[in-house]
């Protein structure tokens, strides 16, 4: 059966670890594709949704959230330190994933929020195969086995690759809530420690590493 592979005892390339939890986006939407047929795309940072191309409004499917367990000699204030060989960083990566909703939604869900069942063709015998939790689980559980094994053996550019290309925000006009300032601008490149590039209208490029993004319609 899949099986997550231990941590690795330090950040692949020696950096902050930052492409560890990239391991779990790209792998949700993969796991969609093998069960279901439906790609949904990556909202930086964490949401997958639907239809994520700009052909219209996203709406979220999925969140996905990341907690890293610090040594406690190494408080986050203090930044990453490299761990001697007998600590782990554990990173910690859930899901929730909307699989089966009512047809009808509520006013105030119908245009931010979807479920997988609402992307599929109706018509197929109940239960549906492709909305079984169970297949899903079994599902994203392969797919991050296979894109984990590759951090572990200390290579993430085919996963960063990965996340750039299945990126909802990427070449899109954005609105980056920083709690003390706004920032609009074109979103240009995920870095590889997972951090946002957004470029503004006028000044330098940004590098965000924790923000609140909105999509903005074209001008």
């Amino acid at each position: 059966p899949p099986r997550v592979p231990p941590a690795p005892r330090r950040p692949p390339g020696g950096g902050g670890g930052g492409v560890v939890p990239a391991g779990g986006p790209p792998a949700a939407p993969a796991a969609t594709e093998e069960v279901a047929g439906v790609s949904p795309r990556l909202k930086w940072p964490n949401d997958l949704v639907w239809p994520g191309d700009g052909s219209g409004p996203d709406r979220k499917l999925a969140g996905i959230l990341a907690e890293a367990d610090w040594p406690a000699r190494s408080p986050a204030s203090a930044g990453w330190s490299p761990p001697p060989p007998s600590e782990r960083v554990v990173v910690v990566v859930g899901m929730g994933l909307n699989v089966t909703w009512p047809d009808e939604l509520p006013d105030d869900l119908a245009d931010i929020a979807v479920a997988l069942n609402h992307l599929l063709p109706r018509g197929w015998p109940e239960p549906d195969p492709r909305l079984q939790r169970e297949a899903i689980l079994v599902a994203l559980l392969r797919q991050l086995d296979h894109r984990y094994r590759a951090l572990v053996e200390g290579d993430g550019s085919a996963l960063l690759a990965e996340w750039r290309e299945r990126s909802a925000t990427l070449g899109r006009r954005v609105r980056v809530d920083l709690g003390a300032e706004e920032l609009e601008g074109t979103a240009t490149d995920i870095t590889a420690e997972g951090h946002l590039v957004v470029q503004p209208s006028d000044g330098a490029a940004r590098v965000i590493a924790v923000g609140d993004v909105i999509h903005l319609r074209p001008a």
